[in-house]
């Protein structure tokens, strides 16, 4: 198993507008995320952090987060309702992309941020011709 590192890229300082739990997805509204697949800022660091208080936010690069279910490389995650790293699925957004495999729920995993970039969907379209049926399911990213 390899081990789970971080490389940060841009680190922030915000003031918690919430009791802030670490390696947690944060909101813009600088609060752990708790609604399933919203947009993330960033990470919050090592540290818990009470409402009003100072806390750093990785933005860029990647960070460890508190994975929510098991996760592997390569796989897009979003947030859990916990702020926790769980797989995307239709019609939320990809906060980032997992490093390495991780095999168990309440562990760290390191993850590409992305921020968003990328809104998972699903969806088919299909042509028909007299001699044909074409299907296609793309992903935006």
């Amino acid at each position: 198993m390899a081990l789970h590192t971080e490389k940060p890229g841009i680190i922030t300082t915000e003031l918690a507008g919430a009791a802030i739990t670490k390696r947690r997805f944060i909101g813009f509204d600088d609060k752990v995320i708790s609604v399933y697949g919203a947009l993330a800022k960033g990470v919050s660091r090592e540290e818990d952090s009470d409402i009003n208080e100072s806390f750093a936010i990785v933005i860029s690069g990647t960070a460890l987060v508190e994975a929510g279910q098991a996760l592997t490389k390569g796989q897009r995650v979003t947030s859990s309702a916990l702020g926790k790293a769980v797989n995307a699925t239709k019609n939320t957004n990809v906060n980032g992309i997992v490093m390495r495999d991780q095999a168990t729920s309440g562990q760290l995993v390191e993850v590409f941020l992305t921020h968003g970039q990328g809104y998972l969907t699903n969806t088919t379209t299909t042509t028909s011709s007299t001699s044909s049926t074409m299907s296609t399911t793309s992903t935006a990213a």
